[in-house]
């Protein structure tokens, strides 16, 4: 996987997708696989915002139950399948537990398990190792012996059901993105929109900029996608002032900790204020999240203050008493925006729907224009194949069929992964098991590119860090084979090395120093690359009124 901007500029696309989210990302994967021609630039790293700061979940939906939302519990349960089925490596099977205070939350648990049971009624069309078990309710004593921590005082039983859990989210989107490669489509990240030609009612070229070299370059297109979430807005304005779209942001934050409960299921409860908080395992940690609260702000200005860190802390304390966590228990924690559909002046963005929207433009003034709004990470795959169906009518070519739902990705075609984890463990009889575990579920089909890459030479199979089982050879992989550009796209998109909090400065330097030896980085470049590594473990400094 190469950037190649010059290649992009002699290319007249059919379809050109300009953000790499989750949402460019799965469009530009099944446009690639129905056979178009597909570029796809992003103004930042793939998955830098919004998709790479989720709760790493692939879910079903339950909560929209209760806004009566059954066609996206539907819809979300259709694609946690499919997801599971064609990126079996980085999604899995992960119980929850919903405890319920008082016989009239049981009853509604019973009730939203028969309803969330009948809607995933295709869950056995799962692989066996991938497979869902129906929801079902537990009495008090069984909810304590499945989590002792749990208040007893007026417990009246719990839910317990299944939903799935992404490995890693930065590498489950890149899957896709590889996939879009393979089948054809190039790829450009820290690649800005800058400028459109409209030329009647149609976008005829748009003008990229090369973040690095400031180089500009004008790539051709039939038809433009877009797909920047949270900006979409304001690329919109960039192309007319007077084309816009009913978008609204909402800030969510997560954080990790030392873990609060068990590792082996995660735990669902109600805040004071009737917003559901989760407690994720996820690598031997605890993830907490999230909040959800209007944005009003440039999106590029989202940060984590430690005024949100303390509110969200007296959240978590006020709504599960036993974590009794401080401030010095936050290990990591991040920011992201939802891109909801809703007019701006919408207060309560935690009830709004999740539903998505593409808006053709046409009536704009630009009939080649479509905007992608709305949505969540889990049926991203099933707005992709919408939008390129309406991306056949618009170029009035005979419509190709989306397989996407049956095609595994270019790591995905693993098979079972107990057998495949096994395969690995031998093939690879020198990794440890941890390491060998975390490359399998990484990389999938596609650790055996990574290997080559570890055997060039013996510092290539040591871990820069004692705390994740990363290798050094997946730094070389992610600059030569994966786009990596600067320090963060490695340790934390790349790599689980800075996922968990701050890792030492000598691990910090170690991969800088392997990244500049690629990337022929001076010392101003390498002692940048460090101090912007280094700055994403601060919270911005506000004090407690300033707006989230």
């Amino acid at each position: 996987m190469k950037r190649d901007l010059p290649t992009m500029a002699a290319t007249v696309f059919d379809v050109l997708v300009i953000g790499g989210g989750i949402t460019g990302a799965t469009v530009a994967w099944d446009a690639a696989l129905r056979g178009l021609r597909v570029g796809l630039v992003e103004k930042g790293d793939f998955g830098e915002g919004t998709s790479s700061a989720t709760s790493k979940l692939i879910h079903g939906g339950l909560r929209y139950l209760q806004q009566m939302e059954f066609g996206l519990v539907r819809e979300s349960l259709r694609e946690r399948r499919i997801l599971s089925t064609v990126t079996p490596h980085l999604v899995h099977p992960l119980p929850f537990l919903i405890p319920a205070y008082g016989w009239g939350e049981r009853l509604s648990l019973a009730a939203g398990a028969r309803l969330y049971n009948a809607l995933s009624y295709d869950r056995d069309r799962a692989p066996a190792d991938r497979a869902i078990p129906k929801a079902r309710i537990l009495n008090r004593t069984d909810t304590l012996k499945r989590d002792p921590a749990l208040p007893d005082d007026g417990l009246a039983g719990s839910m317990l059901y299944y939903d799935a859990q992404m490995y890693d989210p930065a590498r489950h989107l890149l899957e896709f993105i590889h996939s879009a490669v393979r089948h054809g489509a190039q790829v450009a990240n820290y690649t800005e929109a800058v400028d459109f030609t409209v030329t009647q009612d149609t976008i005829r070229d748009v003008t990229v900029r090369d973040r690095f070299t400031e180089q500009s370059y004008t790539l051709g297109a039939r038809v433009v996608i877009n797909a920047t979430g949270p900006w979409a807005d304001g690329l919109l304005h960039q192309i007319r002032e007077d084309v816009s779209v009913p978008l609204r942001r909402s800030k969510g934050i997560h954080i990790i900790t030392p873990p609060v409960t068990r590792l082996d299921q995660a735990l669902v409860l109600q805040t004071p204020d009737g917003r559901h908080l989760f407690f994720l395992p996820w690598r031997n940690h605890a993830l907490i999240g999230t909040t959800d609260v209007p944005f009003e702000g440039d999106p590029d200005d989202l940060a984590v203050t430690e005024a949100d860190l303390h509110d969200f802390l007296d959240t978590i304390n006020a709504t599960f008493p036993p974590a009794e966590l401080t401030r010095d228990n936050v290990l990591h924690f991040y920011a992201g925006l939802r891109p909801l559909v809703g007019a701006a002046t919408d207060a309560d963005t935690y009830r709004a729907s999740r539903k998505h929207e593409l808006v053709h433009h046409a009536d704009d003034g630009m009939r080649n224009l479509f905007t992608a709004i709305g949505g969540k990470y889990t049926t991203a795959r099933h707005l992709a194949e919408q939008l390129v169906d309406r991306i056949f009518e618009t170029l009035d070519r005979p419509p190709v069929p989306c397989t996407t739902d049956v095609v595994p990705t270019v790591g995905g075609d693993t098979g079972p992964f107990p057998r495949f984890l096994s395969w690995v463990q031998q093939r690879y009889s020198t990794l440890p098991d941890e390491t060998a575990h975390h490359l399998a579920r990484s990389y999938g089909t596609r650790i055996t590119d990574l290997m080559a890459t570890a055997r060039r030479g013996p510092v290539l199979m040591q871990r820069p860090s004692d705390r994740t089982p990363d290798i050094m050879a997946q730094v070389d992989y992610a600059v030569e084979r994966e786009m990596a550009l600067t320090l963060p796209d490695v340790m934390l998109r790349r790599t689980g090395l800075g996922t968990l909090g701050e890792p030492s400065l000598d691990t910090i330097e170690t991969v800088a120093q392997r990244m500049a030896s690629h990337l022929h980085w001076d010392s101003r470049r390498f002692d940048d690359e460090v101090e912007t590594m280094r700055d994403r473990y601060w919270p911005k400094r506000a004090p407690a009124s300033t707006p989230a």
